[in-house]
This record gives structure tokens, sequence and C-alpha cells, in this order.
């Protein structure tokens, strides 16, 4: 408290000159170490041995193919179809076998997205998948879906102009859009420790959760190839995201790590880097990886045990020198302190061992008080701005941030915050760091055009896949908490061909929903689950179903006022 006096003191007394903004970004567009980094990323389809062949950075994801005695089967199948497209064009200048079998390494769109393109409108395709694939997907749907995109969006940059001064890439790979992301359901599921014979293909199946719990691993005894997934990588490990991934925990991706080491691995194909060979080189890298996953863990606990306050932890977090200079440790991905400050809130929680936080004000009076204590808008924006031309655009950026939540439209503010936001972003390692900092400049400047985004995967068919609460549970955040306050309607949805009805009732402010039998007296109607899937996505509307008559009932002013409440 005393620093924090101090400091107001301090900046109240500085006698600075109006500044001109227009120098505080830099020349540099992006962090020399993270550009080349990003330059090694070219695709490639790399030839393993005589029938294996890897698709390297094509995609943001790796993917690959074994060529069997009758047949092609791929490991994954990438993001973009577009992109798959390329690596298959590759492939078909070595065989024309059919693609027969895809197997995913786990449940992420990255890794499914682009089957499209490898299915060739063969709908027999043999499609494996974790036992815990459909737990997983069922989780991710649910109203928070616009969020996870969202932020998935932002992260990679994909909306932002290609090239160095916009979307240069990121450390996991190149990111994006190539054609339309598909969605195909699995048509068998495995579990660890099955063993996959397709021709004369052995596979053995290892559980490896990692960046997602439902992850598997493969390894093919007769040529010791190990296809690893997502859970050894050429990055400093993110075993936390800024979109806390649900499942991601740091201690059972390190035992999946271990679990590596008892195999005798020649060759580890990653879904995300360049692979590994040799056994020498793999090894190392698989002990370097636990030990920076232990590392970080030990460290959080370490520090939660003795009371450090959490954004202490962050700011002083460095790994051991001998990890630092591994070149397969860098994160180029999310920052380490980005990775620090997701697994401490996993682990702890909201709380950060900082009393200031036990301290409720809203974070406008807050901004509004600091301003007037400072000397007002323009002593803050003054102050900001010499920050900024001295290279500390970090705290700069905090200031102003102040300004700019009294009066989101203060030109001046606005200006130096954008400016500020491109210049960090410029120096930023990482590439999460860069891409968001990039998004918000443009948001901020209005050039960043949210309705260009694309779906991840092809949303009907993933939706027509999972239960039917988990598609209404999506409604759940549609109706105005205002408008519903004092209301309490009821409807029973019959949804068809399953025949399965839910009673949804408004009230308090919220839409509940459950799955029951029909009960006399409510008000109800009935609609085909695809038709409901075009309401929830908002191709169509709950008004517009029933005036074709797709949204079927008996009861149409009822339904009409309910329905309006989700509108």
């Amino acid at each position: 408290m005393f620093k924090k006096i101090y400091l107001l003191c301090t900046l109240m007394a500085l006698n600075l000159n109006p500044l001109s903004v227009d120098n505080v970004s830099s020349q540099q567009v992006i962090n020399p170490k993270l550009d080349s980094f990003l330059e090694t990323l070219k695709p490639s389809l790399e030839k393993i041995n005589d029938n294996i062949y890897w698709a390297e950075f094509f995609d943001y994801s790796n993917f690959g193919f074994i060529i069997a005695q009758d047949r092609v089967i791929a490991i994954d199948c990438g993001w973009w179809p577009g992109a798959v497209t390329k690596a298959l064009q590759e492939l078909r200048k070595i065989t024309n076998k059919p693609i027969t079998h895809i197997i995913y390494t786990h449940g992420h769109a990255d890794h499914l997205g682009g089957c499209a393109a490898l299915i060739e409108g063969d709908e027999n395709v043999e499609i494996y998948a974790s036992k815990d694939f459909e737990r997983y997907r069922d989780e991710i749907v649910s109203s928070k879906l616009p969020f996870i995109a969202r932020r998935a969006n932002d992260t990679f940059g994909l909306l932002l102009p290609k090239g160095k001064n916009g979307n240069a890439g990121t450390g996991a790979g190149p990111a994006k859009y190539q054609g339309k992301a598909g969605y195909f359901t699995p048509t068998k599921f495995i579990s660890a420790g099955d063993v996959l014979k397709i021709d004369e293909v052995t596979l053995e199946v290892i559980g490896a959760p990692s960046d997602i719990d439902d992850g598997l691993a493969f390894y093919m005894p007769s040529q010791k190839i190990l296809f690893a997934g997502d859970a050894l990588l050429r990055i400093g490990p993110p075993i936390s995201t800024p979109r806390n991934e649900r499942g991601r925990d740091p201690m059972l991706w390190l035992r999946t790590l271990q679990t590596f080491t008892t195999y005798d691995i020649d060759k580890a194909l990653l879904g995300h880097g360049t692979y590994y060979s040799g056994s020498e080189e793999i090894n190392a890298n698989l002990h370097s990886s636990m030990d920076a996953i232990q590392f970080i863990y030990d460290y959080i606990v370490r520090g939660l045990n003795a009371g450090v306050s959490r954004e202490d932890l962050i700011a002083n977090i460095k790994l051991p020198e001998n990890l630092q200079r591994n070149p397969n440790l860098s994160f180029y991905y999310h920052s380490l302190k980005w990775v620090t400050r997701g697994v401490y809130n996993n682990l702890a929680g909201w709380y950060g061992d900082d009393y200031r936080e036990l301290f409720e004000i809203h974070p406008n009076d807050e901004a509004q008080m600091l301003v007037n204590t400072i000397g007002g808008v323009e002593r803050v924006i003054q102050i900001s701005s010499e920050y900024a031309s001295q290279g500390n655009c970090n705290f700069a950026a905090r200031l102003v941030s102040n300004v700019l939540r009294m009066d989101e439209n203060n030109q001046q503010a606005k200006t130096l915050m954008i400016k500020c936001m491109r210049d960090v972003a410029y120096k930023a390692e990482s590439s999460s760091q860069r891409n968001l900092l990039l998004t918000g400049a443009a948001s901020l400047e209005g050039t960043y055009d949210r309705s260009k985004s694309q779906p991840f995967v092809g949303v009907v068919p993933l939706l027509a896949s999972v239960p039917n609460d988990r598609i209404l549970g999506m409604l759940t955040t549609k109706i105005d908490p205002a408008e519903t306050a004092n209301v309490d309607e009821k409807i029973i949805l019959h949804i068809m061909p399953e025949n399965k009805t839910y009673l949804m009732n408004i009230r308090n402010s919220v839409l509940r929903i459950n799955e029951q039998p029909v009960k006399t007296g409510i008000p109800t109607a009935s609609i085909y689950k695809l038709d409901l899937i075009e309401v929830v996505v908002g191709m169509k509307s709950f008004d517009s179903a029933l005036k074709e008559g797709s949204l079927k009932t008996a009861y149409l002013d009822d339904v009409t006022r309910f329905f309006e409440f989700l509108n």
C-alpha cells in the first residue's frame, strides 16, 4: 500500500511536457527469436521410411500416413481441408492406395477438422478414437462454445492480416483458414493397452493424457516409431493456456512422458514441431520436458506453501539455466509466465495471496479515483506518454487504461493504448501474447472484423452427435436476465426422432432444462434435432421455425411467448 501511495506522489510531482505518441512504436514488427523460429516451420511431407510419411507444417498441427499393403492409414487429419489437400497431393505422388482408416490422437479441432480432404467422399472410412473422446466432446459443447472459439481465434491470430506485422504464425504451427473445417464422428473406440492390427500394421495404443485427457499415442514396435500426438513437443510445455483447457493436468502430462521412456523409440512423430530422430535425442528431450513440467509445478506449490503471492511467483519464475539453454523448451507458444499463471489458478483458485484482492471496489470507481488523485485525465495521458516514450509501454498501458475505463472514446488514450499494445506485441517471444495484443489493438481501432471468423469444426454434424441436453444447454445464456427476473414460463419440448421430452422453465433470470416425461397442463412443442441445431447456431430463429412449421405446437401463443425470451 505504501508503495502505491509513493508511486502516486511521484507521478503527481513529475513536471512533464505534453508529448506526441507517434514515436512510441518501434520499427521492429516481430521479435527476432520468434521470427527465426517461425521461419523454420516450412510445409514438408517428411519421409520417415518407405511406408511412413509425416506431414509437417502444412497446417496448424501435423498429421501423417502409414502405407500398408492394400491401403493407407492416416494418423490425425489436420484442421483445414485446404491445407490437408496440399499434403495429400504430395502423398499421391508416392501412392494411390485408398485411405481406409483414420486414427485420432485426441479430440482437438486441429487434429480432426481436415478429415474431409482425406476421406475423399468414402463414407466407409473407419475412424478410431479414444473411449473418452465422446466425454470430452460433450464437455466442450456448452453455452461457453462461442467464448472458446473467440479466444482461440484471438490467440492464434486467425483474423489478423497475414504477415510479419500481423499473423506471422504461432509457436505451435501455421495458423490460417484454408477451407471449411468438418467433423466426422468416430466409428470405433479404443483404450490404452489395445493393439490395433490393420493388414500387416500393428500399433500399440498408449494412454497419453497431456494437453487434454482423452489423448492417445501409438507405438509401432516393428519400426520403433512413436506417434506422440501432442504429448511431446519442440516448445516449452504448454501445461496451461489462456483459455483454461479443461483436463490439462501437468502431472498427468508428466506421467505420459515417463511412460514414453519405457519404449524403445527410434523416431517420435509430433503433433506440433519437427519430429525427433534417434533414441538419444528422444530420451534427452523426454527427460528435459519432464524436468520443465516438474520444475514449474514444484515452483508454484513451493510458493503456495510459503504464502508467496501469485503475482510475485509469476514475475520471478525462471527455468534452471540448463533448461533455458534447451532450444526445444523455448516458450514461443504460451509464455512461461502465462503458463505459470494458469497452473497457479488451476491449483489454488482465484485468490493470489495478495490482500489487495480482498478490498472490493468497482473497477470504474477505482479508475476514476486514481485518475483524480494523479491530477485528471490530461495529466494521466501526459505521464503515460512519457513512460511510453521511454520504452515502458507495459506501465504506460496499465496507467492509461484507467482513462479508457472512464471514457472508452477518449481518442488520445485510445491512440496511446493501441501503440503500446503493438509495441509490446512486436517485442513478445510468445506468439499467443503477440496475437492477443495485436487483436486488442485492432479491436480498439475498429479494424478487427469478427464477422470473418470461421467455425473450427463442422458445427452441425458435431452437434448432431451430442446428447440433446448439451444442445439445449447452449440456450441458457440467450435470455435477458432483466427481462426474465419476474417471469415463470414453462413448455415441454419434444425432440425427434429420439422421442425425448424436456421441461424448459424460465424463472428468476435463468433457463432451466430437465429431461422428463410429458406433464399435463404445460404447453408442448416438437422439433426435429437437426432443426433445433439450426436454431441454436443461429441459422434460423425460433420464430421462423414456428412460421415454417419445423417447430410444431398446438399452443402457438404460449410457445411464441416463451421463445421470444430466447431471441
